[in-house]
């Protein structure tokens, strides 16, 4: 079972807008500028690897899907609307990219949450929206185990199997 605790702080979360915040410029950017040498970057940005760009770059890859979970015993409570946070998800990686960005979210199931045994949680109704908009999946923190939803963000986006195909048939003394 997953034991949860408060933790002194703002008490505003706002995951969304994280999400947002660390998927996109400056946070992303590489701009390509050599620094190895000792040369310095110019604000905002950092030496990552002897390359002047954001503490994230590198993050989006061209050949990747992109997951978001987000785990909250509360709301999301971020400035902006759903519908903004939504569509920031599906454009991260750009609207024609396959496979694309998916969200899930594990958190107090709408509408009310729960105060039970295993947690108490409000729900977590804009994180909810978010996943069911997106595409992922939105799964309830007030149970014992997360195991189905491990098993669901494990899924790889992709529908076809992939075939290796053998160039020439298999050695079987090495088997």
């Amino acid at each position: 079972a997953v034991q949860l605790s408060s933790c002194p702080g703002n008490m505003a979360e706002q995951g969304l807008e994280a999400a947002q915040w660390a998927l996109g410029s400056p946070l992303i950017d590489d701009t390509g500028t050599d620094c190895a040498g000792g040369g310095t970057c110019p604000v905002p940005y950092g030496c990552f690897d002897g390359v002047c760009g954001g503490s994230n770059r590198g993050l989006l890859r061209p050949d990747a899907g992109l997951d978001i979970v987000f785990f909250s015993d509360e709301d999301d409570q971020s400035p902006d609307t759903v519908d903004e946070y939504t569509d920031f998800c599906r454009g991260v990686l750009g609207a024609e990219r396959q496979p694309g960005a998916r969200v899930f979210a594990i958190v107090g199931p709408p509408p009310t949450g729960c105060d039970d045994e295993n947690d108490v949680a409000e729900a977590g109704t804009r994180y909810h929206a978010v996943a069911g908009q997106v595409g992922g999946g939105a799964f309830s923190i007030c149970v014992p185990s997360l195991d189905a939803a491990m098993q669901a963000i494990a899924v790889p986006p992709w529908q076809a199997p992939v075939v290796l195909h053998l160039g020439a048939p298999p050695d079987v003394s090495t088997l």
